[in-house]
């Protein structure tokens, strides 16, 4: 069984949100200029102790004119064969052009309700099936995500703190706090993008890219034990800029709800 976890529903709801939540002020949906794009098919594989190359999870989407997903197929394999596929739907209440309210369904049942404030900010989001509420979320002047509160596996609240250097992104610390505490610390390379993960000082997973044409085509992830892992990726038409590219590929803690 792999080190590294596997991509569950609830990771898989964290790469939705890195994809449509920003803790950041919106940016602007004019994107001509840009080459960066959204992912149309994100595949995981893995390396099995024999030294077979097997699937482990493939995600599909499909999104709106706004570049926000609005169907997304996700299937796990084992063995080679799909053995669970999920489809969530999401539909967005928008306000003046700001998103304020997102329902996900997931196989046609209702599953979460994501709401906004009026900068477009995550502010609320209620897990209907799993009974998890999170909640009063806050965040700094620079829109940085600061902190927020959750109900659920006995509550308790997560922190960030983010660092900068020269403008660009450092690391990020995020704290669970409650029944299970959890120290997780993000850093990141200088163009942007996620270079190594550390859960309570003594789990390390390092990440490392193939791109072309500036699109990371393959991330490859390498926990301390040696185990192995990687992500393919092809790309849909739709443009967006450069941080919203990095947080989509780097699943950044700040658009994330936690460790769901």
């Amino acid at each position: 069984m792999s080190n590294i976890v596997r991509k569950s529903l609830a990771v898989l709801l964290c790469t939705i949100l890195a994809i449509v939540f920003s803790a950041m002020i919106p940016e602007t949906q004019a994107h001509a200029a840009t080459k960066y794009k959204l992912p149309k098919t994100i595949t995981e594989y893995y390396w099995e102790d024999a030294g077979v190359k097997q699937i482990a999870s493939k995600e599909s989407y499909k999104y709106n004119k706004k570049g926000d997903p609005i169907k997304i197929v996700y299937k796990y394999y084992e063995e080679g064969s799909v053995s669970q596929k999920n489809v969530l739907t999401l539909k967005y209440t928008y306000k003046k052009g700001t998103k304020r309210k997102v329902v996900i369904k997931e196989n046609g049942k209702k599953y979460a309700v994501m709401k906004f404030n009026k900068k477009g900010q995550l502010n609320y989001v209620n897990f209907i099936q799993g009974k998890y509420k999170h909640y009063a979320y806050k965040y700094d002047k620079k829109g940085y995500l600061v902190s927020y509160k959750f109900t659920g596996d006995g509550g308790g609240d997560v922190k960030f703190k983010t660092t900068l250097k020269k403008g660009k992104l450092k690391k990020i610390r995020e704290i669970t706090s409650g029944t299970a505490y959890v120290d997780i610390v993000n850093y990141y390379d200088k163009s942007g993008l996620i270079k190594s993960y550390v859960k309570d000082n003594n789990y390390t997973i390092k990440y490392s890219y193939k791109k072309k044409k500036g699109l990371v085509t393959r991330m490859t992830l390498t926990d301390e034990d040696g185990y192995v892992s990687w992500y393919d990726y092809t790309y849909s038409k739709t443009k967006v800029t450069k941080k919203k590219y990095n947080k989509v590929i780097n699943l950044d803690p700040r658009t994330m709800v936690g460790n769901l």
